[in-house]
């Protein structure tokens, strides 16, 4: 029949798009573990520089991510993967972002992935690049 045909493809076309969404989640994931170290490990960083490291691949692991999502989706011309790897980012920022403030102790304000007192300190070229959120 027509109407369990269309049932059945409307169906396995939303199980691929799942999968391309956690392909990306995975894939944001995939290159944070392999450029960066663990959050637990960056609640140990307090001094400046160990920072502003830890800042600069957590930045890397973030636009390698989104560089491969884009690419996913622009080749398969489906927006899920780049919002997979988006959702997941967006999670890693927030995980990261929380571990850097726990290492010296301040609460998280704004957009910031390390405290302004660090910032302060160290300067990179990052902080042009991304505006306020480095």
């Amino acid at each position: 029949m027509a109407g369990e045909e269309q049932i059945g493809t409307n169906s396995s076309h939303r199980a691929v798009e799942a999968m391309l969404f956690l392909g990306g989640c995975y894939l944001s994931f995939d290159c944070m573990s392999t450029i960066n170290s663990s959050p637990w490990t960056h609640e140990t960083f307090s001094s400046p520089e160990k920072m502003a490291s830890g800042r600069e691949y957590v930045l890397q692991s973030i636009g390698v991510s989104l560089a491969f999502g884009s690419a996913a989706s622009a080749i398969g011309r489906e927006p899920w993967p780049l919002l997979g790897v988006m959702a997941g980012n967006g999670y890693l920022y927030w995980l990261y972002r929380r571990a850097f403030h726990r290492a010296v102790g301040t609460t998280p304000s704004g957009l910031a992935l390390v405290p302004a007192t660090i910032e302060a300190s160290v300067s990179t070229g990052a902080s042009s690049i991304f505006g306020g959120l480095v």
